[in-house]
């Protein structure tokens, strides 16, 4: 999983900076979007929750 959307970000940044294209996204694409985000959003959490536990045990 983690390989395919390191491929899809590539592939977007790629198509990002390729000036005169406007690509149309599959739904495969869309998936893989919504997929990042979803993972984006989990690893705030993790890093918001650890710094938490982390200062209340600093705070102990």
């Amino acid at each position: 999983m983690k390989l395919l959307v390191e491929r899809h970000k590539k592939k977007t940044r790629e198509e990002e900076s390729a000036s005169g294209i406007s690509p149309e996204e599959s739904e495969i694409d869309e998936a893989l979007n919504t997929i990042i985000e979803l993972i984006d959003d989990a690893e705030q959490h993790f890093e918001k929750d650890s710094y938490g536990k982390q200062q209340k045990i600093d705070n102990s």
